[in-house]
């Protein structure tokens, strides 16, 4: 008898294999996400709207079925205070008429949700034409009904997995692109459910279910009771939209000339092509480094640093890459990506060396990491290069007696 089953893994599986690979609609009931996320990881997320750069940007907060700013507003101010009664904060905040929240990007408002999202996910995708896709977290909680964005279909997205924490039932209203063309006579948002309701395909569900929507299909949901979920998205570029982002990303990253700030003639003589190339590489470092999530703003710690005796470890689902980005041709420059987060540093065998060893699960102290690379950095770069790995949670602490060949 096997005792170390794992029924979060188990589940995850069943839903890749149930939905065959990503491509059919899947209700699985009593589904064991409950170590994975919870009500509480939302209010986590409410909270930290606070402080965040782009919090508008995040938040949109609906009355009745109009979006309300003075209570987006209210919700900075004024989150829910423990880990739980979600529903009762919303009726105190939002008064009687229906309401609904939704956050966008939701993993940068709350690492440790995608940190604990990661693996699970990267097993769902594995094998699938998603597989290489990043992800986005989304969260629905209310008493709204029908959600007021009309039935559409999300065109730069995946699979979408519909983690459903309740209490209330969720109805999944859905269509292919032929059944909606053929109800609606177009492919616009179409805003009267009633009126084509019953050529929908209804997928009821229940709280504790996992629910996997298909990409292409037109869709909406609703909940005539509170309810709250967490949403995990795969994204989907167009190839000429990842084209731009790629040489965005290249231009985002040249080093203007002197003090004038401006960029030099080599850079700016290179090619579209190798701009796309260079751009398109750094991109893929960052999205490989944080398991597909979109990364949360860095702030280097003010904290006092670990005890040289503290072990650490690279958490499991994020992999350091280092690679010579060549923004500026033969620059003699090694790039470190750490969860998403990028920092450039005068090329070094022994950091290469260093991230290959922590990407092993090797586990190391704070002073075996320092005194490596004092080797070749001065002492405050070589801390300063170890607190960018634990200020980006690419690293973590490990008990202390836990040793690499355990």
């Amino acid at each position: 008898m096997n005792e170390h089953v794992d029924p979060l893994g188990s589940a995850i599986l069943q839903l890749r294999e149930g939905s065959a690979g990503l491509t059919r609609p899947i209700v699985i009931e009593n589904f064991p996400f409950g170590t994975m996320l919870d009500e509480g990881d939302i209010c986590e997320m409410l909270r930290a709207l606070r402080d965040h750069p782009q919090r508008e940007l995040l938040l949109r907060v609906f009355i009745g079925s109009r979006q309300c700013f003075q209570s987006e507003r209210q919700v900075f101010d004024a989150p829910p205070e423990g880990d739980s009664g979600l529903e009762a904060w919303g009726t105190q905040m939002f008064g009687p008429e229906r309401w609904g929240c939704t956050i966008y990007r939701a993993e940068q408002l709350n690492p440790q949700l995608a940190e604990r999202v990661a693996g699970p996910w990267k097993t769902l995708k594995a094998g699938t034409a998603e597989e290489n896709c990043s992800q986005e977290i989304f969260v629905f909680a209310g008493n709204y009904g029908k959600t007021p964005f009309g039935v559409h279909e999300d065109k730069e997205q995946g699979a979408a997995v519909h983690f459903h924490i309740g209490p209330g039932l969720k109805r999944m209203y859905m269509w292919t692109q032929e059944a909606f063309e053929a109800a609606t006579g177009g492919t616009s948002t179409f805003y009267d459910l009633p009126a084509i309701a019953h050529t929908a395909e209804v997928y009821e569900i229940p709280a504790g279910s996992a629910f996997l929507l298909p990409a292409d299909y037109f869709h909406i949901g609703e909940t005539e009771d509170y309810s709250a979920g967490i949403v995990v998205t795969n994204v989907r570029l167009p190839e000429a939209r990842l084209r731009d982002m790629a040489v965005s990303r290249f231009l985002d990253c040249l080093e203007p000339d002197g003090p004038s700030g401006e960029l030099g003639e080599e850079d700016l003589s290179r090619t579209l092509g190798e701009m796309i190339g260079t751009g398109g590489r750094i991109r893929e470092a960052e999205r490989v480094s944080n398991a597909g999530f979109t990364p949360c703003p860095l702030e280097i710690g003010q904290t006092p640093e670990p005890s040289a005796n503290t072990r650490f470890r690279r958490r499991t689902a994020f992999p350091l890459v280092t690679q010579d980005d060549a923004i500026s041709g033969n620059s003699g420059e090694l790039s470190l990506y750490a969860r998403g987060n990028r920092l450039t540093l005068p090329e070094s065998l022994l950091l290469q060396e260093l991230a290959d060893d922590l990407n092993t699960l090797q586990t190391m102290t704070w002073g075996d990491m320092l005194s490596r690379l004092e080797t070749e950095f001065e002492p405050d770069a070589a801390a300063f290069i170890c607190r960018f790995l634990l200020d980006t949670r690419a690293i973590e602490e490990t008990a202390h007696e836990e040793h690499a060949d355990d």
